[in-house]
């Protein structure tokens, strides 16, 4: 029982995360070039290749895993936002 509680608690964990990370991505659209959507782009292409050789080893691939490099890439990207401001 504890288990089904915790991979839920990750579950929820993850959806916030996201949630948080799209409306992030959504304040920051009108804003020119910036961090937040550059590091995003980054972190999708990362994922895309963490996922395929992912698939090659044959585990598949996982939309999960990839949602969550794109999502770390949000945050890395507003930190770095957040940072370089003046």
């Amino acid at each position: 029982m504890a288990y089904y509680k915790l991979n839920r608690l990750k579950l929820y964990m993850w959806t916030l995360l996201s949630v948080i990370g799209v409306v992030v991505l959504a304040l920051y659209f009108f804003k020119g070039q910036n961090a937040v959507w550059g590091t995003t782009t980054i972190g999708a292409i990362i994922a895309l290749i963490v996922c395929l050789i992912n698939l090659f080893i044959g585990n598949g691939f996982s939309w999960g895993l990839f949602g969550k490099i794109a999502v770390i890439s949000i945050y890395v990207g507003f930190l770095f936002e957040l940072v370089g401001r003046k």
